[in-house]
């Protein structure tokens, strides 16, 4: 393997690490799909609702 490869690798699973503690500490779900569109540049808006959201939302009706 070139050393140009290794770099980049190693480059790469430090960016995503970074992203990773960014979003634990910014209090976002933290899924492998939304670290991936957070290490790409997309936007990673909670798109969806918690469980206990959608049970809680059941329960009532």
């Amino acid at each position: 393997m070139s050393v140009m490869k290794k770099q980049s690798e190693t480059l790469t699973r430090l960016g995503i690490k970074e992203k990773y503690r960014w979003m634990k500490a910014e209090d976002m779900e933290v899924t492998a799909e939304s670290v991936k569109q957070t290490f790409l540049g997309e936007d990673v808006a909670q798109k969806g609702k918690q469980l206990f959201d959608l049970l809680d939302y059941f329960a009532k009706i």
